[in-house]
């Protein structure tokens, strides 16, 4: 599993464009750290 920085820091070394980082529920809406069950990354 991932946390935010490792995350950011593959999508950096994977030359892609980070564009957002957000926890979501499982239906995939965002929430919080408390309530999410995925960590999502949205990059480019």
């Amino acid at each position: 599993p991932y946390d935010v920085s490792s995350l950011s820091d593959l999508m950096g070394e994977a030359g892609l464009d980070l564009q957002e980082i957000f926890y979501a529920d499982h239906e995939g809406n965002k929430t919080d750290i408390l309530h999410g069950e995925n960590l999502v990354c949205v990059a480019k």
